[in-house]
């Protein structure tokens, strides 16, 4: 056929290069290499005329029958050859790999395939056949033809269609159109309003502007045949018109009647051609643009020429992408834990590893976290391995930090103190308030219980020693639930790490992880028994610091004063004494006629504020000085016992875990990992599927390598030779 001859000849000059991106095609087929390639992708509604079109281009019959026939990607690569005396075909897919055939037996070999690659479960396949036709009557083109779109789905299969067909197709197209070097080939039939397409609305998804679409508008001939603007609205002009950028061809196409008589495609197209020189809409357009809009001619034409503009692009583009792909293979490559097959390795690399998590522990515990910054930050989950929250504390205020991907949290002392801060605090709030009725009045039941033979200001020391001894069992509580938080933050700060440097080998991530949660338990034991010894000794009064006396020197000094206001105790509490011990109330203003009380005059002790109608005493009787006393004796010696205390745990809690993990945790480690022989090696042993993504990736990057040898050689002139198989 001339015709196509000429469009043979007007590509030869990319031809090589169409050889060029279909080897890349093959070599990267299952797209998981980030590689795009250009494309054309024939898409449109099923029963739209779409395998007819497929065939004019080709000249081969394609798989016919009831409802769905296509259920994959048909990758149809057409070669010219005019030489050729037998024009063949092969075909590859599913477990054939290039076989060549007959081009009578293309249908029946697609429809074998086909049947491989679906089943009751999978009615779309996400595979692809390639089929390449090598004929003297053929353009060079290369299409990707989709499967047709059904409207419900028993179109698929008749009665009882596969549920998900329709999400299962678009999720097909979309592999291949949303490429932004695809050419979509949208077909139409003219006697279906194009806006309630599918294949339309799919492609506008993807190319809203329409500008890599190209229209084909099949079954012309059931257009109106009154409809004197065809032409127009073939050339995108007017209303109700095809208007794509890559523009629209008209075709008439074989009918049921004409494949059952086995009417050839040269028959065919000498039909069309009297169909459009006798439609009133189609015989009054310019040759010019009839030769563009009109039969499967204009068709072939406008593809090859958009395909070559695309493959000629194409070549710097692919350059690119492969080499940005070829390293980010590399590196993940790269990242991956090297594969320890034998016993020096094994013990290289847990070494390496284990320093390094001993060296990034002594940074963080002396605030240098230059190392953090390279850990992947753990997502904001609790079921994250790196950095899930440890449970067990009862104190919300003191639950673990750890629980965003802010590595800051991972900062260990900064972390620490604020859990010493909220310990103070929770110390301060578990104990009794001292200076208010109810303490008044056990004081001085207590009091009254053991009066002996003394002096009014000098009571029994065992009731100073029973309140002690109470002050001690408030202090338990927060105590250890400190110990326990800092237990929990400890294991996450080490999960994270573990997570960072031993990931790459399950089995060794998972007893190194057991082993040092069994070093911290033994830390938090022995903290929680140093409490306990603590609690134990707050529980006898003593003091060698003078701390205490200049405290109960400056409350009774103030108090002092204020019986003589005769503000006491109204305008007292726990707070008031703790900013008069601490210096921070200011002095009392003296009273220009504050009256002088007589020598001798006594007043009764009131334990709740007196009413305002009446004046406060500003004396108090021998019981009620002793209840003070003894008040104020208490509380200073608890500020006492709070500082010791406080410090006591915070100093035992910095010595059994930051210090502990500091200086032990290598040795520990490395002791519990190589006490066995072979134990090493059997827990670094490669998973299933890190060696899978091994090779997987080795493959890639050959892969990658391959097809820029490919791009190179043909963008340096040195083209590759042809693959297209001709004369056998």
């Amino acid at each position: 056929m001339a015709e196509r001859s000429a469009l043979w000849t007007a590509t030869e000059k990319v031809r090589e290069l169409l050889d060029v991106i279909d080897q890349l095609r093959e070599l990267f087929h299952d797209k998981r290499d980030g590689i795009t390639l250009p494309a054309i992708a024939v898409i449109g509604n099923q029963s739209s005329g779409k395998s007819s079109v497929l065939e004019r281009l080709s000249g081969v019959e394609l798989p016919r029958g009831e409802g769905m026939v296509t259920k994959c990607a048909l990758v149809l690569r057409m070669c010219c050859d005019p030489d050729l005396k037998e024009p063949f075909a092969v075909i590859t897919g599913g477990t054939v790999k290039s076989k060549r055939i007959a081009l009578g037996d293309v249908a029946a070999n697609i429809n074998d395939i086909t049947s491989t690659l679906v089943s009751d479960d999978i009615k779309i396949s996400q595979e692809t056949i390639t089929l390449q036709v090598v004929a003297p009557h053929v353009p060079d083109l290369t299409l990707i033809d989709l499967p047709g779109i059904v409207y419900r789905d028993e179109q698929a299969s008749g009665a009882g269609g596969h549920p998900q067909i329709k999400d299962d197709i678009k999720r097909l197209y979309m592999s291949h159109i949303k490429n932004e070097s695809c050419v979509i080939l949208c077909v139409m039939p003219a006697d279906v309003d194009a806006a309630t397409q599918e294949a339309t609305l799919w492609a506008e998804e993807v190319d809203p502007k329409g500008e890599r679409t190209v229209g084909v508008v099949t079954k012309i001939d059931k257009a109106d045949i009154t409809d004197t603007r065809l032409g127009e609205r073939l050339l995108g002009r007017g209303k109700n018109a095809w208007k794509f950028k890559l523009g629209a061809v008209a075709m008439r196409n074989r009918s049921q009647a004409q494949i059952d008589a086995g009417d050839d495609v040269q028959k065919v197209s000498q039909e069309e051609q009297r169909y459009f020189e006798s439609h009133p809409g189609l015989n009054t357009l310019p040759s010019a643009d009839r030769s563009n809009v009109l039969g499967a001619g204009a068709l072939i034409k406008k593809l090859v020429a958009i395909q070559s503009e695309a493959v000629l692009k194409a070549i710097p583009q692919l350059q690119s992408d492969m080499a940005s792909s070829l390293r980010a293979k590399e590196a993940q490559l790269a990242a991956l834990p090297p594969a320890c097959t034998q016993p020096f390795e094994c013990h290289v690399t847990f070494n390496k590893q284990l320093d390094q998590f001993a060296e990034t522990i002594r940074d963080v515990l002396e605030a240098r976290h230059e190392r953090l910054k390279a850990f992947k930050t753990p997502a904001n989950d609790s079921e994250s391995s790196a950095v899930a929250v440890h449970q067990g504390s009862a104190d919300a205020a003191m639950t673990p930090r750890v629980t965003s991907s802010d590595t800051r949290d991972l900062h260990m002392m900064p972390r620490l103190q604020e859990y010493f801060d909220t310990f103070q605090e929770n110390v301060r709030e578990d104990s009794r308030v001292i200076f208010d009725a109810d303490f008044h009045a056990d004081v001085k039941r207590e009091l009254d219980e053991s009066r002996g033979p003394s002096l009014p200001d000098m009571p029994n020391p065992a009731v100073f020693k029973q309140f002690v001894g109470r002050m001690a069992e408030e202090l338990g509580d927060a105590a250890h639930d400190l110990a326990q938080t800092v237990h929990d933050y400890t294991c996450t700060f080490c999960d994270a790490l573990v997570e960072q440097f031993f990931s790459g080998f399950p089995s060794l991530h998972r007893f190194v992880q057991a082993a040092l949660h069994d070093l911290l338990q033994e830390s938090f034991d022995r903290t929680k028994a140093h409490i306990d010894e603590q609690l134990e000794l707050e529980a006898e009064e003593f003091t060698m610091d003078n701390y205490y006396s200049q405290q109960l020197l400056k409350l009774r000094a103030r108090i002092a004063e204020e019986i003589s206001e005769g503000t006491y105790p109204a305008s007292w509490d726990d707070e008031k004494a703790l900013d008069c011990t601490e210096g921070l109330l200011e002095p009392i203003p003296p009273k220009s006629q504050a009256p002088t009380p007589s020598r001798g005059t006594y007043v009764s002790y009131v334990s709740t504020p007196a009413p305002a109608t009446s004046a406060a005493p500003n004396h108090l009787d021998n019981a009620g000085q002793a209840v003070l006393n003894l008040q104020m004796q208490l509380f200073c010696y608890r500020k006492v016992v709070h500082k010791r205390f406080t410090d006591q745990v915070a100093a035992y809690i910095r010595l059994h875990f930051p210090r502990r993990l500091r200086d032990h945790a290598r040795e520990y480690l490395h002791r519990a990992v190589v006490q066995e022989e072979g134990q090493l090696q059997c827990l670094m042993a490669e998973p299933e599927h890190l060696r899978n993504e091994r090779e997987q990736l080795v493959a890639a990057i050959q892969r990658i390598k391959e097809g820029m040898k490919m791009v190179r050689a043909a963008s340096t002139g040195g083209l590759v030779a042809s693959t297209r198989a001709r004369n056998g």
